[in-house]
């Protein structure tokens, strides 16, 4: 009897055993399990699906690069550098503060540049032709952002041939002559023809003379804010920068058609280039009233602007009698004012206005 007894005993043990070691099993996995969903709630979507394979393109935007070019395209990242070949030696001199030159033309419309050297056959142009389908689609004079300047455009419904391209723009012509670059990836413009996107321009940014560019003297610093309070980085002497656009202290530029943006001092660096047809940061003295043109030439009141308004003058300016009410001569100035619902240009009493 004790023999039995001890035998159930000791299988009663055995059973008890297995079973904590399966409840332990059991637990050990429960608890592995918890850990692998945790892990996996705290990791990024990209870890667990897969990365797409094609880079979405920005709005308003369509095919950028041919696929015929071999070299990659400057980037809107990468800064424009001076050319080695260059013989031009900068002598440091002070920057003059904006001045005034009465206009040429009195409409007030700006001339398109001419491109500075001739660099394709006109007896033999490309297959190739832009059209805009709607007004606005600017002219630049150069290969780079402008949004500052008062920029011919486009004819809605003309066919303009397109002869050599740079990235993300390309050179066009009206009655044989080049008038300056649009921007192909404007969902305003069509292209047509076998030609297009084949032919790249291989100047350095800094070779066209339409624009206008700054170097520092030294390495410098760069900032984020046209009073210079607001470090943003320092800028390399080895390097051309494209001027924008003039406050007294500072210049405006950015590294790309993409940005981003800075402020320069103006005593820290030398002007080179185009420079006498970039606009200057200004603001309004008072209340004051935008015309489409002198009143003396029948110009009518589009806008009142409030008192410190930003605008930008341009270089455009004309003689003429002050608005009505006052008496005397004096100018007239062309302004541009930004906005996301269009830009609007005028002119107003240069009385009225002051540089910033």
């Amino acid at each position: 009897v004790y023999k039995k007894k001890l035998f159930y005993s000791i299988k009663r043990m055995k059973e008890g055993k297995k079973m904590r070691l399966n409840l332990s099993r059991r637990h050990t996995i429960l608890i592995l399990m918890s850990m692998v969903l945790m892990l996996s709630s705290c990791l990024p979507s990209s870890f667990l699906r897969k990365s797409p394979t094609q880079t979405l393109l920005p709005t308003g935007t369509k095919v950028l690069f041919p696929p015929t070019w071999t070299e990659i395209p400057l980037t809107s990242t990468e800064v424009p550098t001076q050319t080695s070949a260059s013989t031009w030696t900068p002598t440091p001199t002070s920057t003059p503060t904006p001045t005034i030159t009465p206009s040429p033309n009195p409409t007030g419309t700006q001339d398109p540049l001419a491109s500075p050297t001739p660099i394709y056959n006109v007896n033999y142009l490309p297959d190739c032709v832009y059209t805009a389908l709607e007004p606005g689609v600017n002219i630049l004079p150069g290969p780079f952002i402008d949004p500052y300047r008062v920029l011919p455009t486009m004819e809605p419904g003309k066919s303009y041939p397109a002869v050599i391209d740079k990235p993300t723009y390309s050179l066009i012509l009206d009655d044989g002559q080049p008038i300056g670059w649009v921007d192909y990836r404007l969902l305003a413009l069509t292209m047509d023809g076998k030609d297009c996107l084949t032919r790249r321009d291989e100047r350095e940014i800094t070779e066209y003379t339409s624009l206008c560019f700054f170097s520092p003297y030294e390495e410098i610093e760069a900032f984020s804010d046209p009073e210079s309070s607001e470090f943003g980085h320092t800028l390399s002497p080895s390097h051309s920068y494209v001027l924008l656009l003039k406050y007294q202290a500072t210049y405006f530029s950015a590294f790309g058609h993409a940005g981003p943006s800075f402020y320069v001092n103006r005593e820290d660096v030398y002007a080179h280039g185009n420079c006498d047809s970039i606009p200057s940061a200004g603001k309004t003295n008072l209340e004051t009233n935008l015309y489409s043109q002198p009143p003396d030439q029948g110009g009518i009141v589009i806008a009142v602007l409030p008192a410190e308004q930003s605008v930008y003058i341009q270089t455009l300016s004309q003689s003429g009698q002050p608005p009505p009410g006052l008496e005397g001569t004096g100018l007239w100035l062309q302004i541009k004012l930004r906005s996301s619902a269009g830009d609007l240009i005028g002119w107003s009493w240069s009385e009225d206005l002051q540089y910033k």
